[in-house]
């Protein structure tokens, strides 16, 4: 593995030229000017002193070489270019493997976030765990501890290893009483409590931690960006446990955060902007819904090329705005242009792509154009016995359903009763999310 080779050669080449570089002294601070420029967004700055500093570093000076490409990793990971990272990431981390000043503890996190940031978990996962028994030996050593245990509980959540972020939480309680740790990794480690308890389906425990984590947020961070952040997650958990007016309270005083913070369009407003539009759109205030909608687009516009993938959310949302109005053509068009969108930005092995089509084979069965729906279930079907996570789950559960709707309109009972039967099997697998649900399931049965 990558962090095998790279303690190969911190060993086999530790000493070799340290002599030289403690010879240039602090010749070295211009990387700190620009990680500077990195840090306040100042990319083309950044650009021009990395191409000064090129021109003038002495071939030998290996440690200068580490710096450099260490800098261009950071620059590469602050632009969204997580390849580039990596590969200059390995160029300094061979560098410094010649040269006694090796900051594995630095390397070791860097590599964890850019794989992190590239969605593979298992290999940011990896870099966690060696990185654990090294917090012993650095200052601040409980709130280094603190920070890998949290973002190891986030890490298995989100790769649906529940059992092991349940293992690194109770690691994580240990140390939450400690003075000593800052009041920034307690904030985590509440936000990251809940959401690993609202994957394990227990919303009222989710909800005291959220609490917790606002509460120090507020009173350390006042108005600072995690609070918003905090208030989003909050306010997807009230969604789903039917709170709504709670929910729309939470996204508009992010929003408002967000907005104090940032003093115009930012990343963050682009979730409680659209969430906000789905509260209308659900209240079936089609004028208001589709207002915000266009609101979002605008700001997602604004926001760049980069963001474009968010536009096919908010062409999804407005199918569900037209659907929940009963005016499936206009539904249909939308979710179909949203499909194309996802097709297009992430391939066909995608759970936005499976959701978008499950949206265009309901609105297919509304039309009564049930054999073309079926075709669109079948696809969906097939991503999700690919990606069988418990979070998914509900969903399935709500694709049997709808297929056994399918059939029963073109009168094929014997398919139908198949996915009810399946749905009902699952069904008593799952605790009661929606017992309004299993009604409408056990009705259907009953008539098909």
């Amino acid at each position: 593995m990558r962090y095998t080779v790279l303690i190969l050669v911190f060993v086999l080449f530790d000493n070799l030229v340290s002599a030289q570089t403690k010879e240039r002294g602090d010749s070295y601070a211009w990387f700190g000017q620009v990680k500077s420029l990195i840090e306040n967004f100042k990319f083309a700055e950044a650009d021009s002193l990395i191409l000064q500093i090129v021109s003038n570093l002495d071939t030998t000076d290996v440690l200068g070489a580490a710096k450099l490409y260490h800098n261009k990793a950071h620059l590469a990971l602050n632009r969204g270019q997580l390849d580039e990272a990596i590969q200059n990431l390995d160029k300094a981390s061979l560098y410094y493997g010649y040269t006694d000043t090796i900051p594995v503890f630095d390397l070791y996190e860097f590599y964890f976030g850019t794989y992190q940031r590239k969605g593979e978990l298992l290999k940011a996962i990896d870099y966690l765990k060696l990185l654990l028994p090294l917090t012993k030996t650095i200052p601040d050593k409980d709130t280094k501890k603190l920070h890998i245990l949290n973002n190891l509980v986030l890490s298995f959540t989100d790769n649906d290893d529940l059992d092991s972020a349940s293992y690194y939480l109770s690691k994580a309680d240990t140390l939450i009483g400690c003075t000593k740790v800052s009041n920034y990794e307690r904030i985590l480690y509440w936000q990251w409590r809940a959401n690993l308890f609202n994957a394990l389906n227990l919303p009222s425990e989710s909800s005291k931690a959220y609490e917790m984590a606002l509460q120090i947020a507020k009173d350390s961070l006042a108005n600072h960006p995690r609070v918003g952040d905090i208030l989003v997650e909050y306010g997807l958990l009230n969604s789903q446990t039917g709170n709504f007016e709670a929910a729309i309270h939470q996204y508009s005083e992010a929003n408002s955060i967000y907005q104090s913070v940032y003093n115009g369009p930012h990343a963050r407003m682009i979730a409680p902007s659209i969430n906000i539009a789905n509260y209308y759109s659900r209240k079936g205030d089609l004028k208001k819904a589709l207002t915000l909608y266009t609101e979002a687009e605008q700001l997602i516009r604004a926001l760049g090329p980069s963001y474009a993938g968010s536009l096919s959310m908010v062409d999804n949302n407005r199918g569900n705005c037209y659907k929940n109005a009963g005016r499936h053509e206009e539904a249909l068009e939308w979710y179909q242009k949203s499909l194309q969108a996802r097709i297009t930005s992430q391939g066909e092995n995608s759970g936005s792509v499976a959701q978008s089509r499950f949206n265009v084979a309901n609105c297919l069965v509304e039309m009564h154009q049930d054999s073309t729906a079926l075709q669109c279930f079948k696809q969906t079907k097939s991503w999700f016995l690919k990606n069988r996570k418990s979070q998914l789950q509900p969903k399935y559960l709500e694709l049997c359903t709808a297929m056994a709707s399918a059939f029963t309109h073109i009168n094929q009972m014997d398919s139908s009763l198949h996915y009810l039967t399946n749905g009902n099997t699952l069904w008593n697998r799952l605790s009661p999310i929606n017992q309004e649900y299993e009604l409408e399931q056990y009705i259907k049965l009953q008539v098909a």
